[in-house]
């Protein structure tokens, strides 16, 4: 039987990183792969702990060859490779345990081209401390865990340019011939087989998880040799020669290759020895004003700090130089003024004079607005705090039969509109009522984070919770030795009291028990009004797994429910970020023509999906007046994400269309409109 997949490690003098690598690859929770290991010639002992490690493994296939360079020694292993899909490992880095099983399964589910994640880099200190460091494929998050079109889509062009975090079906990667450059002895071939592969994608994926460990301080490393100073120009040459004999290639990415080659260049000017910078700025000047004669580059594509970086570049190489280096013009050298802590130093042909700077000159115009300004808004944001602890205060302590007054004034507040408690109609009046005269003890259960598990696991089952790792009734008590290396920490008495820890290596522990602390003593109830059911929560702080980061690109539905009946759907992605978008529906999952201040999102739910998270929705909501239900869909996986008795309020009630189709739908309980007046 065919393995699924074959691992391709190029491997030349790395007998100090090779046994680390090797392990980390033999002991794979998925068992059916091949491992090719291409020995370029080495001259230590690698070879030999290539051929240890195959004695004992038949899944091994160790070549070993004269040396020839990166790109000839990957082209032979993924020529000698039986799997259905390809992977690449570094012999410096290693991986974790669960990356094959994990991306070959997501890569068979949808039928993918490729599927990469996200990684970390690692270093060593100078005190032998290891240091990591998450690189994120994609800064949005919109298009994680989605299927995406690279021959369309061109936002993966500005990832994170590597070929190991991911794997690549055999068969498409036959079909359009993809290889390495092999140049003898050359480097960075690993940027056109990056190209390639990204060039006829139509079915590829990104994860957020973090599967590769890369190592940075390998001395031997040619991303660490000053001395290759050209390797990269003969890469994006070849590269430039495939796009330029296809004219389909030319005219989609022309602009992506020069994108991708100006980050390269960059990158090439900031690593080479010193002694070669400006013999490379002279190359990097040249091609790129050439093509900017020629009308290549799509500037469009460039951010604004790299338009200026480029501007430098082609117009005045020399300035770029200098202010990369921090060194002083000609005439900087010959004069210059610099402020030396409360002195100025003014240089004249290297004479030094100092004086305090309030008796040299006055500050200009320009240094007294910014001040103004900073101070302004310093005094502004204060203000806006102290008021902010003012209302919670009034809110908090405010007599039982002032509270009405108080919730009018604080909605006035916060919106410029007078509140009908009388006869309210609206979906925001509605709420503000719902605050007031219904706050039974059925609601503080089930807006407790942590009590309302146990209602969820009675009404849907224990598969749709986030998997609980820890509860706690003090942050003291917290003992991050004994947690993952990635988890989720919340305080059950409120929304937004939540601390992601993607990586447990970059948390400041004591800043995260201070903010616990801290939220463990904020009685939520009076964040927004009177929320009365947060109050009686007996507050903990729990930990969740993070299951697939629960990033804010993962789209998360809120169903607003009626005792069991759905009345409406807000399908949610990057919600609280400039990138939000929402589709919102009726209770059949008709989309609704409303008008909306966010973009529109496409919809990707099969009809039997959506009729799965419906009818958990109205399961979860059955006995309940009004309650909106949120779950999180990560990955085709659904969570149960909280349930909400007085929602939106944070929107600042608005009234969408939507707000106004739904508030009509909402009856409020029977029984109360006497304590109502």
């Amino acid at each position: 039987m065919s393995p699924k997949v074959s691992i391709v490690i190029p491997v030349y003098n790395v007998e100090e990183y090779l046994h680390e690598c090797l392990d980390s690859v033999v002991n794979q929770t998925l068992k059916e792969i091949e491992i090719i290991c291409i020995d370029d010639g080495s001259k230590d002992s690698s070879g030999a702990i290539l051929d240890e490690y195959a004695a004992r493994d038949s899944r091994f296939k160790v070549i070993h060859k004269e040396n020839g360079g990166y790109g000839i020694g990957m082209n032979t292993g993924i020529d000698a490779a039986t799997g259905e899909y390809i992977g690449i490992v570094e012999p410096d880095d290693y991986i974790e345990l669960t990356m094959y099983e994990t991306l070959y399964g997501k890569a068979k589910e949808f039928d993918l081209d490729l599927i990469k994640s996200d990684f970390r880099r690692f270093w060593h200190e100078d005190n032998g401390q290891i240091k990591f460091k998450h690189e994120v494929l994609d800064k949005t998050g919109k298009l994680y865990g989605v299927i995406v079109d690279l021959t369309e889509n061109i936002a993966p062009y500005r990832f994170p340019m590597n070929t190991w975090t991911g794997i690549y079906k055999r068969s498409y990667l036959e079909k359009y011939h993809i290889r390495h450059h092999e140049t003898p002895g050359a480097s960075f071939q690993d940027n056109g087989f990056w190209m390639q592969t990204f060039w006829h994608a139509k079915r590829a994926m990104f994860l957020p998880d973090m599967f590769y460990n890369n190592r940075r301080d390998n001395p031997n490393s040619s991303v660490s040799n000053p001395a290759k100073v050209f390797c990269i120009k003969t890469e994006y040459d070849w590269i430039k020669g495939m796009i330029d004999a296809d004219s389909e290639l030319k005219r989609k990415f022309t602009g992506i290759f020069y994108l991708k080659k100006f980050h390269n260049y960059l990158f090439t000017f900031r690593r080479v020895d010193i002694k070669f910078k400006k013999l490379f700025l002279r190359t990097f000047h040249k091609e790129f004003t050439e093509a900017l004669e020629k009308d290549e580059l799509d500037l469009s594509l460039f951010g604004e700090g790299e338009k200026k970086d480029l501007e430098l570049i082609v117009s005045r190489p020399m300035k770029f130089y200098r202010q990369r280096l921090g060194r002083p013009s000609f005439i900087e050298r010959i004069f210059s003024v610099k402020n030396n802590g409360e002195k100025k130093v003014i240089r004249i042909l290297g004479l030094k004079i100092r004086f305090r700077t309030s008796k040299l000159v006055y500050r200009t115009l320009k240094e007294q607005m910014d001040r103004q300004s900073r101070d302004f808004n310093t005094k502004l944001n204060n203000v806006n705090r102290k008021y902010q602890s003012l209302m919670y205060k009034i809110l908090k302590y405010c007599p039982d039969d002032k509270r009405v007054l108080a919730l009018k004034d604080w909605y006035f507040e916060s919106t410029g509109e007078a509140l009908c408690l009388d006869s309210p109609q609206t979906f925001s009046e509605k709420m503000q009522w719902l605050k007031l005269y219904d706050s039974v003890p059925l609601k503080t259960r089930l807006s407790d984070k942590y009590q309302v598990r146990g209602w969820v696991r009675d009404k849907i089952g224990e598969e749709y919770l986030v998997p609980l790792i820890g509860v706690w009734n003090d942050a003291d008590d917290i003992d991050f030795n004994k947690l993952p290396e990635q988890f989720v920490l919340k305080c059950n008495h409120g929304c937004g009291y939540t601390i992601k820890v993607p990586v447990k290596e970059e948390l400041n522990k004591e800043n995260a028990r201070r903010t616990l602390k801290r939220w463990l003593n904020e009685d939520f109830a009076f964040r927004r009004g009177f929320e009365v059911q947060y109050s009686a929560i007996p507050r903990k702080i729990i930990a969740e797994e993070y299951v697939g980061g629960m990033a804010q690109a993962q789209c998360f539905y809120r169903f607003f429910c009626s005792d069991g009946k759905v009345l409406q759907i807000w399908q949610d992605i990057a919600y609280g970020t400039p990138d939000h978008k929402v589709n919102i529906y009726d209770g059949s999952w008709q989309e609704l023509d409303v008008n909306r201040q966010t973009p529109d999102l496409a919809d990707c739910l099969t009809e039997e999906a959506r009729l799965k998270l419906k009818t958990l929705a109205e399961k979860v909501s059955q006995g309940l007046d009004f309650v909106c239900a949120d779950f999180y869909d990560v990955y085709r996986k659904i969570y149960f994400g909280g349930m909400l008795f007085t929602p939106m309020v944070e929107r600042k009630f608005r009234e969408y269309d939507a707000f106004a189709k739904l508030g009509s739908m909402i009856d409020l309980p029977v029984g109360k409109e006497a304590a109502n007046k």
